[in-house]
């Protein structure tokens, strides 16, 4: 692989995190064979990444953008471009109507209503997307009856006979039939569209180069059960180094910020009793400014041996927050760390440090050390995988969830997966309580659970445990329960608010009785903008 090419990617206003995250995508879209891992591993790094152009990258690839939890994971990331979410919500919304289609007693004007935004976001979609919608609601329809086999996600299939015993089947025939009008421009070109200028595709297979810099690999092999052996000994940190050369005129004509003392030896550190402002001056945390000059072997590993086995506080402090790792390593080997100083050693610890603090099931163990591990940058996956399982409250989780320290991906998904699971474990009485108490930092991660639950949604906002800021996601949501949308619209407490009215209008899933008495109330601007909306259902542009 060309070694400009991070360079280059530099110059173009990449970060090295966001050139790495494409390698790795570039290698897994250039692998012969495709497995489902791989499709894992995309759907966290949609989920979780905060780079617009890794995100753009993983929709230029078409059978990635046309899976389904791809599809999601993409919906789910606040960073994801609002072009691509628009385009990802209609599609979501069509299966969301499907589904509330098939509700027991519903009123026959009201699924004929359905039906006709069903048809609306339909037509908006690309020729490829309406394929691939096609495909996933007949797939659909098949498994409800447990067919075997699901239809070709590439071609739109016909109906086999037998399904038009289904009830949906023919209802699908005729919602997806091909519309007169003429056909939105696709978002992107159907054939296999360029890669970011970045990184070039054709170099990608070859062996690649680490990335200068502390980037630390996308996804690290980890343990999943809790280690019986110690962990191997992971490679040091990178750091700058200087050149040979600057090391060979360093040596010739060393220049000291200042004399140390000429008594400094072994002798004269472990004498006293206490510490002479010389011993200070030693342990004194080295810059890049101003580099002090190596120690004496001997005084190196007195330095060493006093980390290990010093009786004084004080001493021990200073030297567990030295700069040199090996003396943070003999530290911690001292028997008198207490847990509050291994604390502070874990909180700006470095990889080896902290792969050692790891192994020490001892220090591991201790609440405030897990804390400290959890939030460092530096921490292996396999600790702070095994410290988010033993959380149970939803705010820890949702802390894990909300922290920028937190680089490993596959640890803020095992945090979602969590807290999936604790809040589908909850009785309604605890997930209104749950909601009244954590917000929209809550409801953020559980969308999907929290609309698919339309007695909680209404719950929530018939007792008003929703602030106005979440109202208002609730009524841009294209996956918001129907019903829902209709309590928001009726109700004046939430209609007071204009962008609340304006997003239910905007909004295909409002039912049409809700959305014709809001339209009203619209600036004449934001209702010539509706005229041109093909989102907007038909009646309701009329009356814009």
């Amino acid at each position: 692989m060309d070694p400009n090419k991070p360079d280059r990617g530099r110059e173009e206003g990449l970060s090295e995190v966001e050139v790495s995250y494409l390698k790795l995508l570039e290698s897994l879209r250039a692998a012969a064979q495709h497995g489902a891992s791989d499709l894992g591993v995309v759907q966290r790094i949609a989920a979780w990444i905060e780079a617009e152009s890794v995100l753009d990258f993983i929709c230029l690839h078409q059978r990635w953008y046309d899976d389904w939890e791809i599809k999601e994971a993409l919906l789910r990331n606040d960073r994801t471009p609002v072009e691509i979410r628009t385009e990802l919500e209609k599609q979501i919304a069509i299966f969301d109507l499907l589904r509330e289609l098939d509700a027991p007693g519903l009123p026959q004007a009201e699924a004929h209503e359905i039906q006709e935004d069903v048809r609306s976001l339909f037509r908006t979609l690309s020729s490829h997307d309406r394929d691939v919608v096609r495909a996933r609601a007949y797939q659909l329809s098949s498994s409800r009856k447990a067919e075997p086999e699901a239809p070709p996600p590439t071609e739109p299939p016909s109906p086999p006979a037998e399904t038009a015993a289904d009830r949906r089947g023919p209802e699908l025939e005729e919602l997806f039939q091909p519309q007169p009008q003429s056909q939105p421009q696709p978002r992107r070109p159907a054939e296999a569209p360029p890669r970011p200028e970045a990184v070039e595709p054709a170099e990608a297979p070859e062996p690649r180069e680490p990335v200068p810099g502390p980037v630390e690999p996308v996804f690290e092999p980890v343990l999943e059960t809790e280690p019986s052996v110690a962990p191997s000994e992971p490679e040091p940190p990178l750091v700058a180094e200087a050149a040979p050369a600057e090391l060979e005129a360093a040596e010739e004509t060393p220049e000291p910020p200042e004399a140390l003392p000429e008594d400094l030896g072994e002798a004269g550190i472990a004498e006293p009793e206490a510490v002479p402002p010389h011993v200070e001056d030693l342990l004194r945390p080295l810059t890049h400014e101003m580099p002090l000059p190596e120690l004496p072997p001997a005084a190196a590993r007195r330095e060493l041996e006093l980390a290990a086995t010093t009786d004084d506080p004080d001493l021990l402090r200073i030297l567990a927050g030295d700069a040199d790792e090996d003396v943070q390593l003999a530290a911690l080997r001292n028997p008198r760390l207490g847990e509050d100083l291994a604390a502070a050693v874990a909180r700006h610890a470095g990889m080896r440090v902290a792969q050692e603090l790891y192994r020490n099931r001892t220090l591991f163990a201790r609440p405030s050390v897990r804390r400290a591990l959890l939030e460092s940058p530096s921490a292996p996956a396999a600790a702070q995988l095994e410290i988010v399982g033993t959380l149970g409250q939803l705010g820890d989780l949702l802390k894990v969830l909300s922290s920028p320290k937190i680089r490993h991906l596959e640890v803020k998904a095992k945090a979602r997966s969590s807290l999936q699971t604790r809040f589908r474990a909850m009785g309604g009485g605890e997930k209104v309580a749950a909601v009244r108490r954590h917000g929209r930092p809550l409801l953020k991660q559980l969308w999907t659970d929290f609309f698919r639950d339309e007695t909680l949604v209404l719950r929530c906002l018939e007792e008003r445990q929703l602030d106005g800021a979440t109202v208002l996601e609730i009524a841009r949501s294209k996956i918001a329960p129907r019903r829902a949308l209709e309590v928001i619209g009726t109700q004046p407490a939430w209609t007071a608010q204009y962008a609340v009215r304006l997003a239910l209008v905007q909004n295909p899933k409002t039912p049409r009785r809700v959305a014709s008495q809001l339209v009203r109330t619209l600036s004449p601007a934001d209702r010539r903008a509706l005229k041109n909306n093909p989102s907007v259902a038909e009646a309701v542009r009329r009356q814009a």
